[in-house]
């Protein structure tokens, strides 16, 4: 690859990814932007058993998606949610975080009619990808979420959203 002279202006042509590092790192004048570059193999997954106090309907809803086990991380998230404590889920792209947060949530509104969480979420985007994730359950049948925009006033209607146990808003 040509070195980018000063100011210039590349016009790329769609490219794989591995075409993409590569111009990234042979192009000087990005290359001395990146400090570290470092190929991390790919690990098998470790899984677990669903937890056997994961609420059936939510047991119901997992299988119907193909769900019969959980990665490690979504099981450790599980056991300590239900040992009150805090969690921190910190793990690569596409790796199970929102079903970690979203198992003690969905159980928890399932057990108890008069439970409610809120999910805020910094952009539309974000909070529509959430809400398919969970509407795809179809737990026991219930419609348990609706999303929102609360970056403009909130209507009278706008506000009967709140009757679902799981609102998802955003305030992009």
């Amino acid at each position: 690859m040509n070195p980018m002279r000063q100011n210039e202006v590349i016009k790329l042509e769609p490219m794989s990814l591995q075409q993409l590092l590569s111009l990234w790192k042979y192009t000087p004048q990005i290359a001395e932007n990146i400090a570290h570059w470092e190929t991390i193999p790919p690990r098998q997954g470790r899984v677990t058993d669903l937890p056997r106090d994961l609420h059936p309907g939510l047991v119901a809803a997992l299988h119907q998606q193909g769900i019969h086990a959980l990665y490690l991380h979504q099981s450790q998230a599980w056991e300590h949610t239900r040992a009150g404590k805090h969690v921190v889920i910190a793990t690569g792209t596409a790796s199970g975080k929102t079903l970690a947060y979203n198992l003690p949530i969905l159980d928890r509104l399932l057990r108890d009619p008069e439970a409610r969480a809120l999910y805020l979420f910094p952009t539309k985007a974000l909070a529509q990808d959430q809400l398919e994730q969970i509407s795809k359950s179809h737990i026991n049948n219930q419609q348990i979420t609706q999303s929102r925009n609360l970056h403009s006033p909130i209507s009278d209607e706008q506000l009967r959203f709140t009757n679902y146990p799981l609102p998802i808003a955003n305030y992009d």
